[in-house]
């Protein structure tokens, strides 16, 4: 049975048995004599089994080192490799995050030019009613009261349409040159008109009444 070094417990029965074998004179001798001793211990088969395994050990030992420093040169490329992907992981986080910010900035811009076309889309649909209000009341469909009601609302109505549509055209262009845009280019005849369909007719112009006979009592719109 092999002993291990960090389990050894001295076994002092074969040199017992061998000393008790032993002559006076070499006793003697061995007592006076230090390399004898020495030479009796290494014979000893428990001295011989550490002994070997403390030379495994170093063997072992040698040859991990040996192994060690051969992997040393692809341990140095691995960890440069492991360098350079992390230099390359941070370039791709960068501009990861760049192109997030653009798409973010991108969402927002077609999220305020889409309100913006609805508005102008009410806005232009408040004026059809409008201008179908007027031709009924040409047309003797509609009496004064109801006309003006009606007609006054729908004027107001597409006047705030207009205004919300103005406001939102100038914080697009706000936008725009935040994020370092040339602005588009505003002729004055476009300062003048504001973003919404040039077919719109005139708020407020004026408009024929209907023929009046002698039961009809119409009063001008104030």
């Amino acid at each position: 049975m092999p002993y291990y070094m960090h389990e050894l417990n001295p076994d002092y029965n074969p040199a017992t048995r061998l000393i008790r074998h032993m002559a006076t004179n070499e006793l003697q001798m061995l007592l006076n004599n230090d390399e004898l001793i020495e030479t009796l211990v290494q014979e000893l088969q428990q001295v011989k089994t550490a002994e070997s395994e403390r030379n495994s050990m170093l063997e072992s030992n040698k040859n991990l080192a040996e192994s060690n420093l051969a992997k040393e040169p692809i341990v140095n490329d691995l960890r440069i490799k492991i360098l350079e992907l992390n230099d390359e992981a941070k370039d791709l986080k960068e501009s990861l995050e760049a192109k997030k910010q653009k798409l973010d900035d991108l969402t927002r811009q077609m999220s305020l030019d889409t309100t913006l076309a609805l508005i102008q889309a009410a806005a232009a649909e408040a004026e059809e009613e409008s201008e179908a209000i007027s031709e009924n009341f040409l047309n003797g469909e509609m009496e004064v009261e109801a006309f003006l009601d009606s007609y006054l609302n729908k004027r107001k109505l597409t006047h705030l349409r207009r205004v919300k549509a103005e406001k939102m055209a100038e914080l697009l262009n706000q936008f725009g040159a935040n994020r370092n845009s040339p602005p588009p280019s505003r002729s004055t005849s476009s300062i003048n008109n504001p973003p919404y369909p040039d077919a719109y007719p005139p708020p407020y112009r004026p408009f024929p009444y209907p023929p009046m006979n002698a039961s009809h009592h119409i009063y001008p719109p104030m």
